[in-house]
Order: C-alpha cells, then structure tokens, then sequence
C-alpha cells in the first residue's frame, strides 16, 4: 500500500483527530455510558500506546463508538460492513480510519489490513460476532480476532455491551483484562489452533458478560431486556419490509 505524503498524512491525522474528539464526546454526552474495568490492569493498559486488538459484542448501531470511548488515542481502526462505508456517510466513516469487510465471506484482505495497522501501531475494533444480535446468547465468533492476534502478537482486549439505548440512559460497559493469545499459536498457526483461540476469547465475553450483569442493579437488567423485545420487533419488521421490496422488483 502506498503511503501518503507527509502533508497528507498530517491532514489524515488532523481530520480522525477531529472527527473522533467530536464522535466519543457527543456518544459520552448523549449515551452517558458506565464503563467498568475488570482490573486496574485493564485500566491501565488502554492509557498505553501498546497496539491492540479490541472486541465487542454488537446489540446497536451506535456500538462501534465505544472503542473510541474506552481509549483516549484516536488511532483506532473499526472495521465495519462494506456496505456502510459507501456514499457520503461512508467517506466519513472513511476518513475516521474505518476498514471495509465483506461479511459475507472469509475477507482476507481485510485481515491483512487489519494486521497491516496493528504493525503499524494502530488499534483494530472488531465485532466477532459478525453481526447485530439482539439475542441474550452472543452468536458464534468468527476466527478473524484469532488470526490477526496470530499474526501480529497483539493482545485481544473484551468489551461487553448491554443497557437499553435510551437518551441518558447510562449504557453499561465491563472491559476486561487483556488476552495474550501468544501460546496457542504456532509459527505459521494451523486451523486447530485458530479455532482454539477463538474459542478462548468466545469464554472470556461469556465470563465479562456475566460479570456485567452481576455489577448491574435489577433496573438496568430489566432495561437491557426491555430494549432486546422493543429493538427485536423493530428489526424484524425492517426485514420483512426489505423482503417484500426485494421480491416488488
């Protein structure tokens, strides 16, 4: 990939900078999210300039500012559905550092991309689940975490999501202790052992989703399960209106 020039890069810098400030205060403001640490060690370690691999589970459109939020540097890569990259909006979404996956298959060239900046010294954001879910029950993870953290080393730090979306209405946040993948890999890492670290980190949510929940007061929980109904109808009534227009034409 050919590197921009100096006075590109600077205005690159200049305008993720800016778009990022603007994005996490606004989500801070508006959201008023509770963030959680499992330890002072999880803490401390997103206050580093260590590149990092940061995962989350995906209930809500606006879930991909939270790794904006939880880390004060503003070089962090999302990567997001390709689709929503296009247009307008996209060129935004573009211009904050955002990489395109076609989640329809195994995007190889977003890994390399994803790898690419983790060397770089970037931040990669990624969904696992490759998908909103508004099931209690996270969907399966796919390898991709797996295998950039194989590739580059760099530590996976979980993030658990849940809280019910309204207005101030304090979205709740648990960041867990990183994970160091490094021994369940080989060099060059086979499948069984790509699929083994996935596994770990499809764990680690499942044990930083319970620990969420346990932190939380019977409000916020019976919050979360009210939204999972509401956003639930809400979405299947948007597919069934996509549906009929895919089949009108």
């Amino acid at each position: 990939m050919k590197k921009p020039s100096k006075a590109k890069a600077r205005w690159q810098n200049f305008v993720r900078f800016t778009g990022v400030f603007i994005l996490k205060n606004g989500f801070r403001l508006i959201w008023m999210p509770k963030v959680r640490y499992e330890s002072k060690e999880a803490r401390d370690l997103l206050k580093t300039k260590e590149p990092l691999v940061i995962i989350s589970n995906h209930c809500y459109w606006y879930d991909p500012l939270i790794f904006y939020v939880i880390s004060p540097t503003s070089k962090i890569s999302v990567v997001a559905a390709k689709e929503v990259l296009e247009g307008f909006k996209g060129g935004l979404l573009r211009g904050l550092g955002c990489i395109p996956v076609d989640r329809t298959t195994m995007d190889l060239v977003c890994l390399r991309e994803c790898a690419a900046r983790v060397r770089e010294g970037d931040r990669v954001g990624i969904f696992p689940e490759g998908m909103m879910s508004f099931e209690e029950d996270m969907l399966p993870f796919k390898a991709g975490v797996s295998l950039i953290s194989s590739q580059t080393g760099a530590k996976v730090v979980p993030v658990y999501l849940s809280g019910d979306y309204r207005l101030f209405g304090h979205l709740q946040v648990m960041v867990g202790d990183a994970v160091d993948l490094s021994n369940c890999f080989s060099t060059p890492a086979t499948a069984a052992e790509i699929a083994k670290g996935t596994d770990v980190l499809y764990d680690r949510m499942c044990a930083l989703k319970e620990k969420l929940f346990a932190a939380m007061t019977e409000k916020q929980r019976n919050g979360v399960e009210n939204f999972r109904t509401k956003f639930s109808k809400n979405r299947a009534s948007v597919i069934e209106e996509q549906h009929k227009e895919a089949v009108t034409k």
